[in-house]
Parts: C-alpha cells; sequence; structure tokens
C-alpha cells in the first residue's frame, strides 16, 4: 500500500515555488509526490488523473489543502468518486481524511471536504474579481495617480513624503517617518 502526495500550483515554476508542498508532503508522509503546474479549475490535471489511475486499492494520497486538489466543486466530487470507487484514503494535512479503504466514506467527513470545495471554489472567484477589479482600474486611471499601481516601492525624497502628508491632511513628520 502506497503513500502518494500531490503537490500542485496554479503557475509556473519561475514564478511558485512548489518546493514547500513536496517538503511538508514528504513530512507528513508521502512516499512518492506527484505534482504539476496548472490552474485550479483546470479541467484536466494530467498529473493528478495519472495519480488517481495509477493508485491502488489500500493506497493513500496526501496534499496539503483542498485547493491543491480542485477549486471546482464538481471536480472536487468526481475525485471523491473515484477515492471511494477504488477504495483509497485522502488525507488532507491538517484538516479532513476521508477513508474509503473499506468501499464507505463517513458522510460527515465527505460533506466537510464538499464544503471546503465550496470555500475554495469562492476563493477563486473573489481572487479573479480583484483581479479584474485591478486591471480595470490601471486600465482607467490617470498615470500619475496613486492607484494607477505604477508608483511602487518606498519614496526616496522628502518632498515626495510632503506631497502625500498635504494630500493627506496629516503633518509633514509622521508621513516622513513612513516613508524613510
Amino acid at each position: 500500500m502506497a503513500i502518494y502526495g500531490y503537490a500542485r500550483c496554479s503557475t509556473s515554476e519561475d514564478k511558485q515555488d512548489i518546493n514547500r508542498q513536496i517538503r511538508e508532503l514528504k513530512t507528513a508522509g508521502a512516499e512518492e509526490v506527484i505534482f504539476e503546474y496548472e490552474h485550479g479549475d483546470a479541467k484536466v490535471k494530467k498529473n493528478l488523473h495519472m495519480l488517481l489511475d495509477m493508485a491502488t486499492a489500500g493506497d493513500t494520497i496526501i496534499t496539503l489543502e483542498v485547493s491543491r486538489l480542485s477549486r471546482s466543486t464538481q471536480q472536487l466530487c468526481e475525485i471523491i468518486d473515484t477515492i471511494r470507487e477504488k477504495h483509497l484514503r485522502l488525507i488532507i494535512v491538517g484538516s479532513i481524511t476521508i477513508d474509503c479503504r473499506n468501499g464507505q466514506t463517513d458522510p460527515m467527513s465527505e460533506a466537510f471536504l464538499q464544503m471546503a470545495g465550496v470555500f475554495s471554489q469562492l476563493e477563486l472567484a473573489m481572487i479573479r474579481a480583484r483581479v479584474k477589479s485591478g486591471i480595470h482600474i490601471i486600465n482607467h486611471s490617470d498615470p500619475g495617480s496613486l492607484s494607477s499601481g505604477i508608483a511602487i516601492g518606498k519614496a526616496t525624497c522628502h518632498n515626495r513624503s510632503g506631497t502625500y502628508s498635504k494630500n493627506a491632511g496629516l503633518k509633514k513628520s509622521p508621513v516622513h517617518r513612513i516613508f524613510r
């Protein structure tokens, strides 16, 4: 009976480091870790499907969060069905365990996992809405304004902190301390 870990990041290895997930999965007991770079709601997660196909009755799959498996409630329900049909155990580290090695699942654990999936899907929708809003603001604001998202980092001159103080209706000294 094998113990597999599954890790996933949404963006490429150039932008996100998956090594933290791999280390934590090995610490949790994973003998082999399968990982991929794919969006959480992608219809096809090639390596996750490969893992579910190669797992045999009695095996365990460990992941760190429900959102690593899927950010789609429908996809998560399909994964739970596969776990049940193949008599596997799914461990969400520090959260929920679905043990279907006897062919059944605890209804309460399954319900909690599905609710976690709903919140994972909600979180993705909220992230996308914030990104869309930010892009809209950048595309429709004055390039010199603070809301344009162009000016980043720490102000380096006294004059700038004075301008911020004046615009915010504050004395120069408290604002100057922030920008030092």
